[in-house]
């Protein structure tokens, strides 16, 4: 699997800080927990340590899509979303696959929102390929 659209490795990135607090507490719970639960374990505690460290976050924020003035309301589900800013797609899954990136990338283009995580905590250790940034950029 190679690069994906979207996908951005380095330092220069919007919402740094953030993703950067996100991550660190993501690693922290994989240590503790191990990487073999399912995802919803790993939500929860990584919404409530991020919550715990000054940041808002909220769960399972359904968004709706418009076509053709025809509105399909909780079209799509959002993990997490970040201080209004991040979003967070949690997997545990034994790799990532393209349609877990194009699954971010609709969520970041029907949310407005410029940057995601796509998290898989089954990946041991996360630094091997668990993490991945993606930025869509505003239209």
């Amino acid at each position: 699997m190679g690069r994906h659209w979207g996908e951005v490795d380095g330092e220069d990135h919007p919402h740094k800080e953030i993703t950067q607090a996100i991550i660190g507490k993501a690693i922290e719970i994989q240590k503790a927990l191990g990487h073999g639960l399912l995802e919803d374990p790993y939500k929860v505690c990584l919404a409530h340590s991020l919550r715990l460290a000054g940041h808002k976050v909220k769960r399972e924020v359904f968004l709706d899509i418009e076509w053709r003035g025809l509105v399909v309301e909780r079209a799509y589900r959002l993990d997490l979303l970040v201080d209004d800013l991040v979003v967070v797609e949690a997997k545990a899954v034994e790799k990532l696959m393209d349609a877990h990136f194009a699954q971010l990338n609709t969520q970041l283009r029907f949310s407005g929102m410029e940057v995601g995580l796509l998290l898989n905590f089954r990946q041991w250790p996360f630094k091997d390929g668990g993490i991945k940034r993606v930025i869509h950029p505003r239209a």
